[in-house]
């Protein structure tokens, strides 16, 4: 494997063990541990997570030392706020523009999510919250994707990355949460409110899609304003697993 393909590699790597909780907010993340975890050299270990500072999932605390970025509800409430813009503006855009194949794709997405098992009781796994990731994300990324405007769904992609990781950090401290923050929790995860959402553009119908990504983005807010006390979070795991050196 090349050096191009060996930092590529463990970038992806390193982001999805960001983006499902593997290694929290906060957590250090030490060259010498992370090398012999992904089984790769430092050199292009470096190169990767200076690509992860830049898209936010890490931040540089000293020379060569990095740690995964925090949480905290101030900025979950900026990304929910820049979510619902550039929403309400692909919601319109893919209702003018979508076609056949924006439909067909939508289907199939919806229809994988539906496979996925929610992260919930015993079935909250590494495995299950993986796949389960993953195929959230593509149905809302598919959900809007007959957009034509590449930018719009670029910073919304982004977003979304960004809220993942605050999503993947309430699920961490939901252990300790409310019954009603739970239950919010289970909406949150459920199937339905995605079928919806899918209907309704599926229909055209720009109104009922905004409305239902609004609703959908405060039962968000409300586990996420529940479960954090407003100060960044790190995880008390943070110092333990593999990138602790």
């Amino acid at each position: 494997m090349g050096y191009k393909a060996k930092t590529e590699a463990v970038h992806d790597l390193l982001s999805r063990d960001i983006m499902n909780g593997t290694f929290p907010p906060g957590k250090p993340l030490r060259i010498a541990a992370l090398a012999d975890h992904y089984g790769t050299g430092t050199k292009p270990l470096r190169e990767a997570l200076t690509r992860l500072e830049e898209q936010k999932l890490v931040v540089a605390i000293a020379r060569h030392r990095w740690q995964v970025a925090a949480v905290s509800k101030a900025e979950f409430n900026d990304l929910q706020f820049a979510r619902r813009a550039l929403e309400t503006a692909l919601v319109k855009d893919t209702v003018e523009h979508g076609g056949l194949e924006w439909e067909t794709d939508l289907v199939a997405a919806h229809y994988r999510l539906t496979q996925a098992v929610a992260p919930r009781g015993e079935a909250d796994s590494l495995a299950y919250r993986q796949t389960w990731i993953a195929m959230h994300d593509a149905f809302h990324a598919a959900l809007l994707a007959g957009a034509q405007s590449v930018w719009a769904k670029r910073f919304y992609a982004q977003v979304l990355t960004q809220l993942q990781r605050h999503y993947q950090a309430a699920l961490v401290r939901e252990k300790t949460a409310s019954k009603e923050s739970k239950s919010l929790m289970d909406i949150a995860l459920s199937v339905p409110p995605h079928t919806e959402l899918m209907v309704a553009l599926l229909d055209r119908d720009a109104t009922s899609a905004t409305a239902l990504l609004e609703a959908h983005s405060e039962v968000s807010q409300h586990i996420f304003s529940a479960i954090f006390d407003g100060t960044a979070f790190a995880s008390s795991a943070a110092a333990a697993g593999p990138a602790q050196a």
